[in-house]
């Protein structure tokens, strides 16, 4: 069976999430997947935010040139992270980490992790989730929440999806990992590059 045509892309949102779905003229054969803006930078906050302290993952690069920062809950949403960074009296979009080696390694994580969900919102298509989906639920999108309408055996086989997807994008997201490791050339040179470079 061959791939159809899938469209990504950001929407103007600010919390932490993405979604899949099929264009409503099922003869088209086209999908979407949209992630929300906030997602790009609730990742690569929170992987700044960790590498930034000098008592996390301490193998990786100098942790002592670190210095601890604001100390509030992890947020799901860029708009209450930024919120949160300015009543403390810090430029949100100042707080990377002072090695550079741990530098780039928040900023390859915060990478690796979007393509954890891309690769899931893709597995939503290429498993037959999202034509599935409006059978089962009604809904063209398939969202990782439900809670009201849901039946325990729609609860049941909806779960079993993101249950697929989650196992499948983690393959592939540990692959492009470990492809790195064996042969960092093989990646583009400017692909590691943070705004200082």
């Amino acid at each position: 069976r061959s791939m159809p045509r899938v469209i990504a892309g950001h929407v103007g949102e600010s919390s932490f999430n993405a979604a899949a779905f099929m264009h409503p003229d099922p003869l088209r054969n086209e999908f979407f997947i949209a992630v929300n803006g906030g997602t790009s930078i609730v990742l690569e906050q929170l992987f700044n935010r960790f590498l930034s302290e000098p008592t996390l993952l301490t193998w990786i690069g100098d942790p002592t040139a670190e210095s601890p920062g604001p100390r509030f809950p992890v947020r799901d949403d860029a708009q209450a992270i930024v919120d949160e960074f300015v009543k403390a009296g810090v430029d949100p979009f100042d707080r990377f980490p002072k090695d550079p080696i741990r530098r780039k390694a928040a900023h390859f994580m915060s990478l690796l992790a979007m393509e954890y969900i891309l690769q899931h919102e893709l597995v939503h298509i290429q498993a037959g989730h999202v034509t599935f989906q409006p059978h089962l639920t009604g809904k063209l999108l398939i969202r990782e929440s439900y809670s009201k309408g849901i039946d325990v055996e729609q609860a049941m086989q909806l779960q079993a999806m993101e249950a697929e997807a989650d196992c499948i994008a983690a393959c592939r997201t540990l692959h492009t990992a470990f492809e790195f490791c064996e042969n960092p050339s093989s990646f583009p040179s400017d692909l590691f590059q943070t705004p200082d470079d």
